[in-house]
C-alpha cells in the first residue's frame, strides 16, 4: 500500500516536470490524462534556480464505477530534484517531503480496485498509438534513480471493498515527519512501507502481501531475499520541517 503510494508521488512529480508550460491547469489536464481521475492543485510553484516543486492542496477523485469520492488527499508535496539528470530523462530526487492526509482504496463487485485501474490506464497511455496520428511529439518517459532524503507524514488511509464488505477498513496513520534516506529499489520502498506501518502500531491488521502485490510498480522487483550487501533505509525521526 505506502509503496502504491509512493509510486503515484512519482508519476505525479513526473507530470508535473515535464509540461511545457508552467501553469497549474496545465499540470491538473497532464494529471488527470495519466491517472484517469478528476484531479485539482491549489497551488502549485516551481523554483528553476532552485531546482524544487511545491504543490499545495493535491485532490484526486475516484472514477463514478469507485463512487467518485476522494482516492487522494495531500495537503503539501515538496521535492528537491538534480537537474542534471532530468535533462537525461532520469528522474532523481534530493528531497522530498511528503504530508499525505488521505487515501482511500475502494474495489468494486468485479474485486477491481481505483489502483488497478489508474495503473492500466498508465500504461495503456504509455503505449504508442498506431491509428491515431500525432500532433506534439509524446513527452519522454522519466526513468526513475531514487529519493535521497525522504520525509512522510501520513494521516488515514480507508479500504472499502463492495466485494467483501467485511474487508472494510479505516487506519489512522497518526505518522509525522519520518525520515528515510536512499530510496531506490522496490525493497527500499517496501521496507520503508512496513516501517511506517509499524510505526503506527497497525501490522496486526494489514496482509502486507496483498497490499504489496495491488501496488503500481516502480523500476525492477528486487529478489525476495536480502542481499547481504544490502542496507535497509534508515529511518530517523524529526519534528522539524526541512528547509526549502
Amino acid at each position: 500500500m505506502i509503496y502504491g503510494i509512493i509510486a503515484i508521488i512519482v508519476l505525479v512529480v513526473a507530470a508535473v516536470l515535464s509540461v511545457d508550460t508552467i501553469a497549474r491547469t496545465v499540470a491538473e489536464r497532464r494529471i488527470r490524462a495519466e491517472t484517469g481521475m478528476q484531479t485539482s492543485i491549489e497551488k502549485l510553484t516551481i523554483g528553476f534556480a532552485s531546482s524544487s516543486v511545491q504543490i499545495k492542496n493535491f485532490v484526486l477523485k475516484n472514477p463514478t464505477e469507485f463512487g467518485g469520492g476522494i482516492f487522494f488527499e495531500m495537503p503539501e508535496l515538496y521535492l528537491d530534484y538534480d537537474r542534471d539528470a532530468l535533462r537525461l530523462g532520469r528522474l532523481h530526487l534530493r528531497s522530498v517531503r511528503l504530508n499525505l492526509q488521505k487515501v482511500h482504496v475502494v474495489e468494486n463487485r468485479d474485486g477491481k480496485s481505483n489502483l488497478d485501474a489508474m495503473q492500466k490506464r498508465s500504461k495503456q497511455d504509455s503505449l504508442p498509438s498506431q491509428t491515431i496520428p500525432q500532433t506534439n511529439p509524446a513527452s519522454p518517459a522519466f526513468g526513475f534513480d531514487g529519493i535521497d532524503r525522504l520525509t512522510v507524514s501520513i494521516g488515514t488511509i480507508e479500504f472499502t471493498s463492495s466485494k467483501n464488505p467485511e474487508k472494510n477498513m479505516v487506519q489512522n496513520f497518526a505518522v509525522t515527519n519520518e525520515v528515510f534516506n536512499n530510496l531506490k529499489t522496490e525493497l527500499d520502498f517496501q521496507t520503508a512501507g512496513i516501517v511506517l506501518i509499524l510505526k503506527a502500531g497497525l501490522s496486526g491488521a494489514l496482509d502486507f502481501d496483498s497490499f504489496f502485490k495491488a501496488s503500481p510498480k516502480v523500476g525492477k522487483r528486487s529478489k525476495k531475499k536480502l542481499p547481504q550487501t544490502t542496507e535497509p533505509p534508515v529511518l530517523e525521526t524529526t519534528n522539524s520541517q526541512n528547509a526549502r
